[in-house]
């Protein structure tokens, strides 16, 4: 998520949940990003609905 989401601004922060070291396997995960500069965060909402490995990306913005 780093590497794809880097390419559109610098990251100040990425948090994951669950975790990749999480016991318990699940089907969907959160990713909160934190760019900085905020211009970033509207190109970042273009890969809403692009397909990133074998799942479709939702980007909405969240106020820190």
């Amino acid at each position: 998520m780093r590497t794809l989401f880097g390419f559109l601004g610098d990251i100040e922060e990425l948090r994951l949940y669950p975790p990749d070291n999480a016991p318990l396997s699940f089907s969907s995960k959160v990713c909160y990003i934190k760019y900085r500069e905020p211009s970033s965060v509207g190109v970042a909402q273009h890969l809403t609905n692009t397909v990133f490995i074998d799942r479709a990306l939702i980007v909405v913005p969240c106020p820190f």
